[in-house]
């Protein structure tokens, strides 16, 4: 049957739906399917369906319009506008509808239909097509029924002008701002335009001609004798595919000028089996330019799609033995009978040849019109192309079954036949006369033969048995054979043997063997890399013109090498059967390639074929530690945390969707079918983490998805963290060593001073004591205070990254280093040239400030170029022995400060005090931590 050509996977309330009824479908600019049931819209991930309930004011919905990036959905209660992300989605209802006739709103909704000009037209049932337009309804009566029928109405436009269908069988354009009646038709229910034509369907088909003035210039209807058409789709190539009430989807083949065929679509998941589609009322039919279609119907929702190989239909699934496509496009195949293969409109369809009491055919091949063929017996024919036997010669006395037959440009046949009771060495030529010459050792053949191929430039190789044995090519002038055979350098197995072989372009001879692919190239021969299939044993093998290879294996299926990347093909891309038949491998004219298999014989779909890529996965969210971060743009996590990468693959199929991922310069992982990547220890630095994803069923692999992460280490693991952290502890273990001294020191002395003076006056003694009790708070106090500042500057160091932009940095640098007691402003100076450039805070202003100042007499200057920080203890006396006179450090009484490079450029870091001789060497170091952090992210 001329409609078996499509795998189908079937959707229902059993497996996902909210209802079977399913009446459109749309797809957005993610990739996600929305549908409009009758309980529901529904959202469709290729794995998941998700109901939102509600968020729709109405459960019943009708039909989807899109313009740009916008969704316009048709619910009884109105229409919403679906605005769909990755990973979220927002709904508005932007009209709302009635159900009251007499009210102005929209009444039950359920066609749209949009312009490029923003113009969104709306069926409803009363008769009336409303207009949205800038934010304004209007309604216009173009039917009235006093019969209360309901009517549907059907948008097109031809050029810029909308063409409308009507239910009642009506077609109306849309001029000066009226509906005006092209014609009268019978019911209608869908149309499709197609260049200057209109198709519409319902009780029949009518086919409309406009010219440039959009005047109908012919009308042609063709006579539906199947029954009510519910819905029409054109698809890519031009073919037309229609739902017919109960009864379900048809193929319509143009036969006559006035005829059209209806062929029924059956479902072909298994090649050995042929469905019924379950679908028997269609609501809408979709294609997505993808050999596929979409199916919504009151049983489901449905997807029919094309498979990368097709089987021949009328040919039984039996192993195949040999094919043979000859110049004039005709393919034969061999299966104990003879098949002609044919094209057409439609695919290919077979017809058995006479067998002329020949017995089990085991190969055939093509001389121009006619066919030689070889028998299980060693009977060797040649019939004409209806099967006709024109000649026969008997040569079961030379061995038994003859299992491969070539015919060469200059007209000779080559004939490899099997042993009978004495071994066969070499290969067999049929001369003009009927005789056949042998081709053994004298004539440079050392072993059997098993295949034999003629280049395009008619150069002769044949493939044998054994490692010394394996590649020959014929010398036509002086009529024999030359050894190509090289040694083998790499292990094969005692039984090596070459199947079939092929001659590409470059003049590579490449070889299916019992132990993989090898390729030769005169100067050296060597195993191909085929991964997992290394060792597995190609029984036959082609290629096309883009240099791709296809190899048929024993046990794997199909094979396609090209560049060094493999793709396997089995039965999900339409092969009957993994095994496959020995050198029943072929590429026709137009460069489709034929397979034998031991359940049949496939076809590939396209000419020149190349498998689709998978379409780019799509990143959904990142979590750190399971914990969802908002944006996916700036990804930064710590290297002790994990990386959760959540993403989607919306394709739709059957089939499953593998995945892998990777990370920049390293390799591929093995692959997976869950859609999140989980990453744990990853080492500090900028890195891309790949994703990509493959559908079975001969699809390659996609575009990756590039993720962006950074990965930081902890503060503290920071190179000059360590180093800042060792000279946090050295300088605290400093003041602890001082303060501990000087707390022995003065206890010493108060106590030697109470020895001498023991007869001195009490008064004298308490005295003493309190001094030294003051002095030891002193002390105390400055541990303190330099405690906090370096406690302060750790937590301003956490908050700034990387990734902070530097006016924010300096906010945060404001509101930490002002924390520091006796601390009233700070600066960033750089130098550019004479002039230092001045960032900072003051809190007499209570402000940031931006200054350029002369760099000459500066003690900023001084100490950029000196690259060595001081302490001013009397900053005002420093400016006046100076000569400096500087306004904007009137408020201040000492300072510090530390040279550094920022952003590359020579600059220092300074802080002020309100009080005088207030900072020492320990602000110093806390300081040059500081400014050696902001020297590193910046």
């Amino acid at each position: 049957m001329l409609g078996q050509n499509f795998h189908v996977t079937t959707y229902t309330a059993a497996n996902g739906l909210p209802t079977d009824k399913v009446k459109h479908l749309v797809q957005d600019k993610v990739g996600y399917l929305w549908l409009a049931t009758s309980n529901g819209l529904v959202k469709f991930n290729g794995t998941t369906f998700f109901h939102f309930d509600k968020q729709i004011p109405s459960q019943e919905g009708a039909y989807f319009a899109s313009m740009q990036d916008t969704i316009y959905y048709a619910h009884q209660a109105g229409i919403s506008i679906i605005y769909s992300l990755p990973d979220s989605v927002r709904f508005e209802n932007t009209l709302e509808a009635s159900i009251d006739p007499s009210d102005t709103s929209l009444y039950y909704p359920s066609k749209l239909f949009t312009q490029p000009n923003g113009t969104i037209w709306i069926s409803q049932p009363n008769g009336e097509i409303v207009r949205y337009q800038q934010g304004k309804a209007t309604a216009f009566s173009v039917e009235k029924s006093m019969k209360k029928v309901p009517y549907q109405y059907y948008f097109t436009t031809m050029g810029n002008t909308l063409i409308v269908a009507s239910s009642s069988g009506k077609v109306f354009k849309w001029i000066n701002g009226n509906f005006e009646k092209v014609m009268q038709l019978s019911k209608l229910s869908d149309l499709k335009k197609i260049g200057n034509q209109l198709w519409l369907v319902g009780d029949d088909i009518h086919e409309l001609t406009f010219d440039s003035t959009l005047q109908v210039v012919k009308s042609k209807t063709y006579t539906n004798t199947i029954g009510f058409i519910t819905a029409l789709e054109v698809d890519s190539k031009g073919d037309f595919y229609v739902g017919v009430q109960n009864k379900g989807l048809y193929l319509l083949n143009k036969k006559e000028e006035e005829t059209l065929e209806f062929i029924k679509i059956f479902a072909n998941n298994d090649p050995q089996r042929i469905n019924e589609l379950p679908f028997k009322n269609i609501n809408s039919i979709i294609d997505n330019d993808n050999q596929q279609l979409f199916i919504c119907s009151d049983e489901g929702f449905g997807i029919l799609q094309k498979r990368f190989f097709e089987s021949v239909r009328g040919l039984p699934n039996d192993n195949i033995t040999s094919i043979a496509v000859g110049d004039n496009g005709k393919v034969y195949a061999n299966l104990g009978d003879i098949y002609q293969i044919a094209p057409t409109r439609f695919g290919f369809n077979s017809l058995a040849l006479p067998d002329a009491n020949l017995g089990i055919v085991n190969t055939t091949t093509v001389d121009n019109e006619d066919i030689w063929v070889g028998t299980l017996t060693g009977i060797l024919a040649k019939l004409d192309e209806n099967g006709k036997v024109l000649k026969q010669i008997d040569l079961s006395q030379r061995g038994d079954g003859i299992f491969y037959l070539q015919k060469d440009k200059a007209g000779s046949l080559w004939i490899c036949q099997a042993p009978a009771e004495q071994p066969i060495d070499g290969i067999g030529r049929l001369l003009a006369d009927g005789t056949v010459k042998e081709y053994g050792k004298n004539e440079g053949v050392d072993d059997r033969i098993l295949v034999v191929k003629q280049t395009k430039r008619g150069r002769i190789y044949a493939g044998g048995i054994g490692i010394n044995s394996y590649l020959y090519r014929y010398i036509p002038e002086d009529d024999i054979f030359v050894n190509l055979s090289l040694p083998l350098e790499f292990y094969v197995s005692p039984n090596f043997e070459v199947h079939d072989l092929t001659v590409d372009s470059a003049g590579i001879v490449w070889l299916a063997t019992t132990d993989g692919l090898l390729s030769y190239n005169i100067e050296r021969v060597q195993k191909i890399d085929l991964g997992e299939y290394n060792d597995l044993e190609i029984r036959a093998i082609t290629h096309t013109s883009d240099g791709t290879l296809w190899l048929s294996t024993n046990t794997e299926g199909i094979l396609r090498y090209k560049n060094g990347q493999l793709l396997n093909m089995k039965e999900e891309s339409g092969l009957p059967s993994k095994i496959m038949s020995y050198r029943a491998i072929s590429t026709d004219a137009a460069e489709r390639v034929w397979v034998g298999t031991a359940e049949g014989l496939v076809y590939t779909l396209q000419q020149s074929p190349s498998p689709q890529p998978t379409s780019t996965p799509i990143l959904l969210n990142v979590e750190i530690d399971d914990i969802k971060k908002q944006t996916v743009d700036n990804i930064s996590l710590f290297k002790n945390q994990k990386l959760t990468i959540n993403f989607i693959a919306p394709n739709y199929h059957s089939f499953r969707t593998f995945f892998q991922y990777k990370i920049e310069g390293q390799g591929w992982s093995a692959p997976f079918t869950t859609t999140n990547v989980e990453l744990q220890n990853l080492t500090a630095g900028k890195k891309q983490v790949l994703i990509r994803a493959k559908k079975e069923g001969g699809n390659l692999w996609s575009d990756p998805l590039i993720v962006e992460v950074k990965v930081k280490n902890r503060w503290y693991e920071n190179h000059i963290w360590q180093i800042a952290a060792g000279v946090m502890i050295l300088a605290w273990a400093v003041i602890y060593l001082k303060l501990g001294q000087r707390r022995f020191r003065l206890k010493l002395e108060a106590l030697n001073t109470e020895l001498e003076h023991e007869k001195e006056e009490n008064e004298k003694v308490e005295e003493d004591l309190e001094k030294a009790k003051a002095e030891i708070e002193v002390e105390k106090m400055e541990l303190k205070l330099n405690l906090l500042s370096f406690e302060i500057l750790k937590r301003l160091i956490t908050k700034i990254e990387a990734e902070t932009p530097w006016q924010e940095a300096l906010k945060l640098t404001e509101s930490y280093l002002l924390k520091i007691p006796g601390v009233n402003g700070f600066e960033l100076a750089t130098l550019e040239g004479d002039k230092i450039n001045l960032e900072g805070y003051s809190e007499r202003t209570k402000d940031f400030f931006k200054n350029k100042i002369a760099a000459s007499h500066n003690f900023i200057n001084s100490c950029i170029h000196s690259k060595k920080p001081f302490t001013i203890s009397d900053l005002q006396q420093h400016l006046i022995n100076t000569l400096q006179t500087e306004e904007r450090l009137t408020e201040f009484k000492s300072a510090v400060i530390v040279p550094f490079s920022f952003k590359k450029q020579p600059s220092a870091l300074i802080l002020y005090a309100d009080r005088l001789d207030y900072f020492d060497e320990y602000n110093i170091k806390a300081m040059e931590v500081f400014a050696a952090y902001l020297n590193r992210i910046y």
